[in-house]
């Protein structure tokens, strides 16, 4: 992966469960980390659920290996979230190809 094509800069978040003192859940987001990515708006595989098609993903992040990072964590681009479907390693620990959907609520 070349230097120059991760040209955009992204966030990576961490969301925690909480449970406030009168004992109402919610979520705490924090950042993992902030590194340098190639973005690509995809047309997503769809599955089927009933009647309508869900697009599984819609946007391709690229970025160099980062330890840790699960589909547990969320991608914030610009004023943009995306919660992570897949996680696959490029070539031989080159990098990571992350298929996101776009639409994680903004007020989280």
């Amino acid at each position: 992966m070349r230097a120059g094509e991760l040209d955009r800069r992204i966030v990576v978040e961490t969301i925690t469960d909480a449970v406030s003192s009168s004992g109402a859940p919610y979520g705490t987001i924090s950042n993992f980390a902030t590194v340098f990515a190639s973005v690509k708006p995809i047309r997503g595989a769809e599955t089927l659920g009933g009647d309508m098609e869900t697009p599984l993903a819609d946007t391709r992040f690229r970025i160099r290996p980062l330890s840790g990072l699960t589909a547990k964590h969320r991608i914030r681009y610009g004023a943009d979230r995306f919660d992570i479907v897949e996680i696959k390693e490029l070539g031989r620990g080159e990098g990571l190809e992350i298929l996101a959907k776009s639409g994680a609520e903004m007020g989280d």
